[in-house]
Protein backbone atom coordinates (compact mmCIF):
# COMPACT_ATOMS: atom_id res chain seq x y z
CA UNK A 1 0.00 0.00 0.00
CA UNK A 2 1.21 3.49 -0.81
CA UNK A 3 2.15 5.54 2.22
CA UNK A 4 0.37 8.75 1.30
CA UNK A 5 -0.33 11.52 3.78
CA UNK A 6 -3.95 12.12 4.69
CA UNK A 7 -5.15 15.42 6.13
CA UNK A 8 -8.50 16.33 7.64
CA UNK A 9 -9.07 20.00 8.48
CA UNK A 10 -5.38 20.63 7.72
CA UNK A 11 -4.33 18.10 10.39
CA UNK A 12 -2.30 15.10 9.27
CA UNK A 13 -3.92 11.81 10.27
CA UNK A 14 -1.37 9.21 11.36
CA UNK A 15 -1.18 6.21 9.03
CA UNK A 16 -1.83 3.90 12.00
CA UNK A 17 -5.16 5.65 12.66
CA UNK A 18 -6.20 5.12 9.03
CA UNK A 19 -5.19 1.45 9.15
CA UNK A 20 -6.97 0.97 12.48
CA UNK A 21 -10.18 2.39 10.98
CA UNK A 22 -9.80 0.17 7.89
CA UNK A 23 -9.15 -2.92 10.04
CA UNK A 24 -12.41 -2.33 11.94
CA UNK A 25 -14.39 -1.74 8.74
CA UNK A 26 -12.90 -4.87 7.11
CA UNK A 27 -14.11 -6.97 10.06
CA UNK A 28 -17.62 -5.47 9.97
CA UNK A 29 -17.99 -5.91 6.24
CA UNK A 30 -16.61 -9.46 6.29
CA UNK A 31 -19.36 -10.38 8.76
CA UNK A 32 -21.97 -8.75 6.52
CA UNK A 33 -20.69 -10.60 3.45
CA UNK A 34 -20.45 -13.89 5.31
CA UNK A 35 -24.14 -13.59 6.25
CA UNK A 36 -25.30 -13.01 2.67
CA UNK A 37 -22.87 -15.21 0.75
CA UNK A 38 -24.16 -18.49 -0.62
CA UNK A 39 -20.76 -19.71 -1.80
CA UNK A 40 -17.78 -20.98 0.10
CA UNK A 41 -15.81 -18.33 1.96
CA UNK A 42 -12.26 -18.99 3.01
CA UNK A 43 -11.70 -19.14 6.76
CA UNK A 44 -8.27 -17.60 6.21
CA UNK A 45 -9.83 -14.21 6.95
CA UNK A 46 -9.90 -15.08 10.66
CA UNK A 47 -6.19 -15.94 10.55
CA UNK A 48 -5.38 -12.69 8.75
CA UNK A 49 -7.56 -10.78 11.21
CA UNK A 50 -5.60 -12.26 14.14
CA UNK A 51 -2.36 -11.28 12.39
CA UNK A 52 -3.79 -7.82 11.51
CA UNK A 53 -2.82 -8.51 7.90
CA UNK A 54 -4.87 -5.74 6.33
CA UNK A 55 -3.64 -6.41 2.79
CA UNK A 56 -4.81 -10.05 2.92
CA UNK A 57 -8.09 -9.06 4.62
CA UNK A 58 -8.67 -6.49 1.86
CA UNK A 59 -7.97 -9.12 -0.84
CA UNK A 60 -10.40 -11.58 0.77
CA UNK A 61 -13.19 -8.99 0.97
CA UNK A 62 -12.66 -7.99 -2.65
CA UNK A 63 -12.74 -11.63 -3.73
CA UNK A 64 -16.06 -12.24 -1.96
CA UNK A 65 -17.61 -9.09 -3.49
CA UNK A 66 -16.39 -9.94 -6.99
CA UNK A 67 -17.61 -13.55 -6.68
CA UNK A 68 -21.05 -12.42 -5.54
CA UNK A 69 -21.31 -9.88 -8.34
CA UNK A 70 -23.07 -6.54 -8.30
CA UNK A 71 -26.57 -7.86 -9.04
CA UNK A 72 -26.39 -10.37 -6.17
CA UNK A 73 -24.91 -7.80 -3.79
CA UNK A 74 -27.65 -5.32 -4.65
CA UNK A 75 -30.38 -7.90 -4.21
CA UNK A 76 -29.09 -9.33 -0.93
CA UNK A 77 -28.35 -5.95 0.64
CA UNK A 78 -31.55 -4.25 -0.53
CA UNK A 79 -33.29 -4.20 2.86
CA UNK A 80 -30.24 -2.76 4.60
CA UNK A 81 -29.73 0.01 2.06
CA UNK A 82 -33.47 0.83 1.91
CA UNK A 83 -33.40 1.37 5.68
CA UNK A 84 -30.25 3.48 5.36
CA UNK A 85 -31.83 5.59 2.61
CA UNK A 86 -34.96 6.15 4.71
CA UNK A 87 -32.87 7.29 7.66
CA UNK A 88 -30.88 9.60 5.35
CA UNK A 89 -34.10 11.21 4.09
CA UNK A 90 -35.25 11.77 7.68
CA UNK A 91 -31.84 13.19 8.65
CA UNK A 92 -31.95 15.64 5.73
CA UNK A 93 -35.41 16.83 6.77
CA UNK A 94 -34.26 17.24 10.38
CA UNK A 95 -31.19 19.22 9.32
CA UNK A 96 -33.41 22.16 8.26
CA UNK A 97 -31.11 22.94 5.35
CA UNK A 98 -27.86 22.89 7.33
CA UNK A 99 -25.28 20.92 5.40
CA UNK A 100 -21.64 20.06 5.61
CA UNK A 101 -19.53 19.83 2.52
CA UNK A 102 -16.56 17.66 1.85
CA UNK A 103 -13.60 18.72 -0.22
CA UNK A 104 -10.82 16.52 -1.49
CA UNK A 105 -7.46 17.76 -2.74
CA UNK A 106 -5.08 15.47 -4.60
CA UNK A 107 -1.37 16.20 -4.55
CA UNK A 108 0.56 14.16 -7.07
CA UNK A 109 4.13 15.46 -6.92
CA UNK A 110 6.58 14.62 -9.69
CA UNK A 111 4.01 12.47 -11.49
CA UNK A 112 4.51 14.04 -14.89
CA UNK A 113 0.75 14.20 -15.57
CA UNK A 114 -1.57 17.18 -15.63
CA UNK A 115 -4.60 17.72 -13.42
CA UNK A 116 -6.79 17.22 -16.50
CA UNK A 117 -5.22 13.79 -17.06
CA UNK A 118 -5.78 12.87 -13.39
CA UNK A 119 -9.42 13.98 -13.59
CA UNK A 120 -9.91 12.03 -16.82
CA UNK A 121 -8.42 8.88 -15.28
CA UNK A 122 -10.65 9.21 -12.20
CA UNK A 123 -13.70 9.68 -14.43
CA UNK A 124 -12.74 6.57 -16.41
CA UNK A 125 -12.34 4.48 -13.25
CA UNK A 126 -15.65 5.72 -11.84
CA UNK A 127 -17.78 5.64 -15.00
CA UNK A 128 -16.41 3.04 -17.44
CA UNK A 129 -17.52 -0.43 -16.34
CA UNK A 130 -14.64 -2.87 -16.59
CA UNK A 131 -13.58 -5.65 -14.24
CA UNK A 132 -10.37 -3.75 -13.50
CA UNK A 133 -12.32 -0.58 -12.59
CA UNK A 134 -14.80 -2.54 -10.45
CA UNK A 135 -11.87 -4.03 -8.52
CA UNK A 136 -10.30 -0.61 -7.97
CA UNK A 137 -13.61 0.92 -6.83
CA UNK A 138 -14.57 -1.94 -4.52
CA UNK A 139 -11.08 -2.25 -3.03
CA UNK A 140 -10.77 1.46 -2.24
CA UNK A 141 -13.00 1.25 0.81
CA UNK A 142 -14.31 -1.79 2.75
CA UNK A 143 -17.76 -0.16 2.85
CA UNK A 144 -18.10 -0.02 -0.97
CA UNK A 145 -20.35 -2.65 -2.52
CA UNK A 146 -21.41 -1.19 -5.86
CA UNK A 147 -19.78 1.60 -7.82
CA UNK A 148 -21.04 1.32 -11.36
CA UNK A 149 -21.16 3.85 -14.18
CA UNK A 150 -24.72 4.42 -15.38
CA UNK A 151 -23.87 7.07 -17.99
CA UNK A 152 -20.92 9.32 -18.78
CA UNK A 153 -21.82 11.52 -15.76
CA UNK A 154 -23.80 9.29 -13.36
CA UNK A 155 -22.55 6.56 -11.05
CA UNK A 156 -24.64 4.14 -9.01
CA UNK A 157 -23.19 3.75 -5.52
CA UNK A 158 -24.08 1.29 -2.78
CA UNK A 159 -22.00 1.73 0.33
CA UNK A 160 -22.42 1.58 4.07
CA UNK A 161 -20.88 4.42 5.99
CA UNK A 162 -18.34 3.52 8.62
CA UNK A 163 -19.93 5.76 11.21
CA UNK A 164 -23.42 4.26 11.13
CA UNK A 165 -23.41 1.49 13.69
CA UNK A 166 -26.99 0.30 13.08
CA UNK A 167 -26.00 -0.72 9.52
CA UNK A 168 -23.33 -3.02 10.92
Amino acid sequence: MNQEAIYINNEQIPQEAVLSWEYKRLKVNYKRLKRISTGAISNDFNKWQAERNIDKMREALLSIKMNLGMADLKSKLSNQYKLGNLISVIAVKLSFGRRKFSEVDFYIPKSGITIQEVASQIDDIMLINTQAHFKINLNTNPDHYILKGMSNTVQEVLEFTGGVTFAD
